[in-house]
């Protein structure tokens, strides 16, 4: 058998997790294997680095101990700990060993309801310009994780009930 071969068996047999998480990497451009120094850790996650070494000193997150107090992460560790703090659908606290990363930003459920800005301008048959006017007059409220700018779905159709109603 191929490496084809094999590397499409192993992605058909990816869980949904993993399948979750190389999505993740591709719209924040984050290399799932690339290693990552303290600093840009902490903008990868939105984080204050003082913030980052304590989760990692709390054990809360995956990180390489290289040496003389050296330490980087994979990636995949950064985007493993935003995936542990998805907020399940109806749940409105977050379990007590995974603490949300700070922002001034309200806290906001992370689940299948939010759709990227490509999808949302679809859903309202509008271009980027007049989308992006609606997100900056706060209309329509985002979410930003990492690079990603996304939408909930309740802010699509609050905006559309706005405009018939």
């Amino acid at each position: 058998m191929t490496n084809a071969n094999n590397n499409k068996d192993r992605l058909l047999n990816e869980t949904p997790e993993q399948g979750t998480l190389r999505e993740m990497a591709g719209d924040m451009q984050v290399a799932l294997y690339r290693r990552y120094g303290e600093a840009a850790a902490a903008k990868i996650l939105g984080i204050p680095v003082e913030h980052l070494t304590d989760l990692r000193e709390q054990g809360l997150i995956g990180y390489l101990d290289l040496s003389n107090k050296q330490v980087s992460f994979f990636g995949c560790q950064l985007l493993r700990y935003l995936f542990d703090c998805i907020i399940p659908p109806g749940t409105e606290t977050k379990p007590a060993n995974t603490p949300a990363p700070q922002s001034s930003k309200p806290a906001v459920a992370v689940d299948a309801e939010l759709i990227s800005v490509d999808d949302a301008m679809a859903q309202l048959a509008i271009g980027k310009t007049k989308f992006y006017d609606l997100m900056k007059s706060e209309e329509i409220a985002c979410v930003k994780i990492g690079r990603r700018t996304l939408i909930e779905r309740t802010e699509i159709r609050r905006y559309i009930d706005k405009q018939i109603g």
